[in-house]
């Protein structure tokens, strides 16, 4: 992940810059202030954000960002702990005070990893679909279809190995040579069959059983965290 820290203390700026690349972080840019961070020419995947600045505050500059930024997380880092009840925003995910732990640090950016994968999207031609919208792929011939959360079904000419391997990252698992199922549409499993959201029932095949299981486990302890 890209990390922006936006601070004018330069002492704080590079313990917490320090803080994310002993946590294996290395992509990370450091801005003096809120003009400085509004002039960049990236934008970050996660933002760390003091609000006590002079020229433009924490506050001001989430809202502006609220209304011109959809992909940048922001993750308040600040002494001003009274003021925590005006950090809530759109893209906000986090609150840390000054000085934040280690482990702190790390659970607000393994969150915005986890949010990151949940709004990831599939272009599909001239088509775009959150990650978290596709509710299962089917194999059909050379082609594959991917069913939507809207009841749309769209072809593309990806396979399910290809599927399989661009969603390895994401809550997806191929439960049959011919189903890659999303995690996050699974209602209910009973005798190894799985019902999704769009109330489709499918088979997990006898060999990706224990894989399967395991694999969900984990999915759903991890989405307890958040």
């Amino acid at each position: 992940m890209k990390i922006a820290i936006c601070d004018d203390n330069m002492e704080e700026r590079n313990i917490l810059a320090s803080h994310c690349k002993e946590l294996g972080y290395d992509d990370i840019d450091l801005y003096i202030c809120g003009e400085d961070y509004l002039n960049r020419n990236t934008s970050p995947d996660v933002l760390f954000l003091d609000i006590g600045m002079e020229d433009i505050n924490g506050l001001e500059l989430k809202e502006f960002l609220d209304r011109t930024d959809n992909y940048t997380y922001i993750i308040f880092y600040t002494a001003h702990s009274e003021m925590m009840e005006n950090t809530f925003g759109r893209n906000v995910i986090g609150f840390l005070h000054k000085p934040a732990s280690l482990r702190q640090i790390q659970r607000c950016l393994q969150k915005a990893a986890y949010y990151r994968k949940e709004f990831s999207k599939i272009i599909l031609e001239d088509k775009q679909f959150l990650c978290s919208e596709i509710i299962y792929i089917e194999a059909d011939g050379v082609y594959t279809l991917l069913h939507i959360a809207n009841n749309s079904i769209h072809s593309s000419r990806k396979t399910i190995r290809d599927w399989a391997e661009e969603l390895q990252e994401q809550a997806f698992f191929q439960i049959h040579r011919s189903y890659i199922i999303n995690l996050r549409h699974v209602q209910s499993i009973l005798n190894w069959k799985i019902k999704l959201s769009s109330n489709q029932f499918l088979s997990v095949s006898r060999k990706r059983r224990k894989e399967f299981q395991e694999t969900y486990q984990k999915y759903l302890l991890h989405k307890a965290e958040y």
